[in-house]
């Protein structure tokens, strides 16, 4: 289970997620474990521009991207990044 910010809990496995890019440390690693298997690709990276590109490759026109984290490990930067690359 992992603990949502609030009251209650979610369980990973009740979302599909098809592909997840884990970033930071030792919370990462614990995330993208939890996230790993059931037709889901994983990828656990220190910083986000190390994962921008594999995750661009994966994205089509079309999908979703939720960015969930805090600007503290720069995730606004992967969405700016993205947006440019795309031009958006």
């Amino acid at each position: 289970m992992c603990q949502a910010h609030h009251p209650g809990t979610i369980s990973v496995h009740d979302v599909y997620l098809g592909r997840t890019v884990a970033v930071g440390g030792e919370g990462a690693k614990a995330m993208a474990e939890a996230f790993r298997g059931r037709e889901r690709e994983v990828l656990c990276v220190p910083r986000w521009i190390e994962g921008a590109e594999w995750l661009e490759d994966k994205l089509r026109s079309g999908d979703g991207l939720l960015v969930k984290g805090s600007r503290g490990i720069g995730l606004d930067g992967l969405v700016a990044w993205l947006r440019a690359r795309r031009g958006l």
